[in-house]
């Protein structure tokens, strides 16, 4: 079993060098990118590639899927999460497709 840990839960806007260091240091192999939108795709990369962390899975947008009139934003907020899983060689995707709605701004 891999552990991991909620970047923006646990570090909130600490640097991404910073937030996988102390990860790494603490015995997690892995960690957890929900609002990639919000975060340097970057310079995680970077991060990743100091400290040998890989994502275990990246959160799509928030979209209300039960919500016919969504589904078009639902996909267009998956496809670009699978990019971003390309970039940073995550293998899972995290989807929440209830009530509610976080969105990254248009691309």
């Amino acid at each position: 079993m891999k552990f991991s840990v909620c970047l923006p839960a646990v570090f909130g806007n600490m640097p991404p060098a910073q937030a996988l260091a102390l990860s790494r240091d603490a015995g997690l192999g892995s960690y957890e990118l929900w609002s990639w939108w919000d975060w340097d795709l970057d310079e995680i990369l970077r991060a990743q590639q100091e400290t040998g962390l890989l994502p275990a899975a990246i959160l799509t947008p928030l979209v209300p899927l039960t919500d016919p009139a969504c589904r078009g934003e639902y996909i267009d907020g998956l496809k670009r999460t699978a990019s971003v899983c390309r970039y940073l060689g995550c293998r899972s995707i995290i989807s929440q497709v209830g009530g509610g709605s976080i969105t990254p701004s248009p691309a």
